[in-house]
């Protein structure tokens, strides 16, 4: 499933109570994992931020079951919106950041995440290349840990040119 899927699905406790809305994601960089998901509940004018970790996730279909009651979810949470490093970031400050090439090309931005909620929610990093081919065609690629060589205001790959070519012909998106 991809982020942009995510945000937006609606939170339910243990018994099925609405408790709100996936407002975004915190990634970790590092190890390319959903850390926790950011709830929005409350209305208009009484809007409140909650965090939910993973192991307070159930099942995830239309849905994103709670393992906890709604009693149980503490609408107090620290919510520090970017750590003193670049490792962690909430997605809506991760998407349509730059990507350069290891050759100092700039490449596109960063589009979406891609979900495997199979393996600890990890992700990888889906990026819009408009400059690769000489032309202004949007293609996707994706990026894993290993073809990242410095996170700033922008994401330097350790790829070159050519070897984002390949990845654009190889990417699929899956679901």
């Amino acid at each position: 499933m991809n982020a942009k899927k995510l945000k937006g699905m609606k939170v339910l406790d243990k018994n099925s109570i609405e408790i709100g809305k996936v407002s975004d994601l915190r990634i970790n960089l590092d190890e390319f994992k959903i850390e926790n998901i950011l709830v929005l509940t409350g209305g208009f004018f009484s809007k409140k931020y909650f965090t939910v970790n993973l192991e307070d996730l159930g099942e995830i279909d239309n849905y994103i079951h709670l393992k906890c009651s709604k009693g149980d979810i503490d609408y107090d949470a620290d919510l520090e919106l970017r750590n003193s490093k670049y490792g962690r970031y909430f997605f809506k400050d991760f998407r349509d950041i730059y990507v350069g090439s290891a050759d100092a090309i700039p490449i596109g931005q960063v589009k979406d995440l891609y979900i495997n909620f199979d393996n600890n929610l990890t992700f990888k990093v889906v990026v819009e290349a408009t400059r690769v081919r000489g032309r202004y065609k949007n293609d996707y690629f994706a990026i894993y840990p290993g073809d990242i060589d410095d996170i700033r205001e922008f994401i330097t790959l350790n790829l070159t040119k050519d070897e984002i070519k390949q990845k654009i012909a190889e990417f699929k998106i899956k679901d």
